[in-house]
């Protein structure tokens, strides 16, 4: 499958350390990477390739120098999309209601594509694989709806996020630049760690103290207390905080 890797933070940080460890997991997972960040304007930058992380110059170059306070990264190892190419990687980004929305997939979810139910009309992959069709089919859905932000959108993201995941394993990360939605279907999936040590390191004392993060990864990616995260539940964040979570009653 793949793997998932995010940060929501109060203030621009670097995630060098973070980000070449979960680069590193890229040797199960040899099909591709990608890293999408967002600017203080909360305008979306975005560099992917379908190689390993591992071997990647780009990759490496890109870990020691991205700084945001919201960064989306992904490695895959590809089940649907047999093409080994740019456009079936990992995140993929669209722009919905003036905003730059950055999507990434952890699963499978390979009936999506043929049932008439999710078939789309106004937004549409560039790559084969299904989870890029399961952002466009969430954009659809949610390009009707007047509502503001994704924070605001969350129940609606919910249930699009549960009616998918009836059809298989459906974990993601979406972003609007200032929301971070993780929603999982499967336990032992996703974690999330809060303040994380290494995120620290080279900041400030001023600026180490007042800082809030939380970093969200299929895997553990150091020794601190990392939380599993409860299956079909949608978790959001916002500057570095867990605000809210939907989930089943």
């Amino acid at each position: 499958m793949c793997e998932l890797f995010g940060i929501s933070s109060n203030k621009n940080v670097k995630a060098e350390y973070l980000l070449k460890e979960f680069f590193s997991k890229s040797k199960i997972h040899p099909d591709g990477w990608g890293v999408a960040w967002y600017s203080d304007e909360k305008l979306a930058g975005m560099v992917k390739e379908p190689v390993p992380a591992y071997k990647s110059k780009l990759a490496e170059f890109f870990a020691e120098r991205v700084e945001s306070k919201l960064i989306i990264a992904h490695i895959r190892k590809k089940s649907r999309g047999s093409n080994l190419s740019y456009v079936n990687t990992h995140p993929f980004v669209r722009r919905l209601q003036g905003k730059d929305l950055v999507f990434a997939h952890n699963g499978d979810v390979p009936q999506l594509k043929k049932d008439a139910k999710y078939k789309l009309k106004t937004f549409f992959p560039a790559g084969e694989t299904d989870s890029e069709h399961a952002f466009c089919y969430i954009l659809e859905s949610l390009s009707a709806s007047q509502k503001g932000g994704l924070k605001e959108l969350a129940e609606e993201i919910w249930k699009y996020a549960e009616d998918i995941g009836g059809l298989g394993k459906f974990n993601f990360l979406l972003s609007d630049g200032e929301y971070l939605l993780a929603y999982m279907n499967r336990e032992r999936t996703l974690h999330y760690l809060l303040n994380p040590v290494s995120l620290k390191e080279n900041m400030k004392d001023e600026k180490r103290e007042k800082l809030k993060a939380s970093v969200i990864s299929t895997e553990k990616l150091t020794d601190e207390e990392w939380v599993p995260m409860q299956p079909r539940a949608l978790y959001i964040f916002r500057d570095g905080e867990l605000i809210s979570k939907v989930k089943l009653e």
